[in-house]
């Protein structure tokens, strides 16, 4: 990732999406950044490679890549977070 930085924006990008195939994470993310799309892509993938649903550089991006295993590691804390308030919601209307 580091390499792609440093080479100008329109040549990391080709470098950076020719791998991924019409359909690939690194495709669908690239073409919805900032829209809930890119995050499914990411949030869904251990699922998908269970079923065998994955590339070889859907593999890639996702697992030697921190940017998605961040986003995953988020969605991780965000679930304990809101699974934490519902209890002490849940706990102080019961009393």
């Amino acid at each position: 990732m580091m390499i792609l930085n440093i080479l100008p924006k329109s040549f990391a990008n080709a470098i950076f999406l020719v791998f991924s195939g019409l359909n690939g994470d690194t495709k669908t993310v690239f073409d919805s950044v900032t829209t809930h799309k890119a995050l499914e892509v990411m949030y869904t993938y251990p699922t998908r490679k269970k079923k065998g649903e994955t590339s070889l550089s859907d593999d890639f991006w996702e697992n030697f890549l921190s940017n998605a295993k961040a986003i995953r590691n988020r969605l991780i804390l965000a679930e304990k977070e809101l699974l934490k308030a519902m209890k002490e919601i849940s706990w102080t209307k019961t009393i």
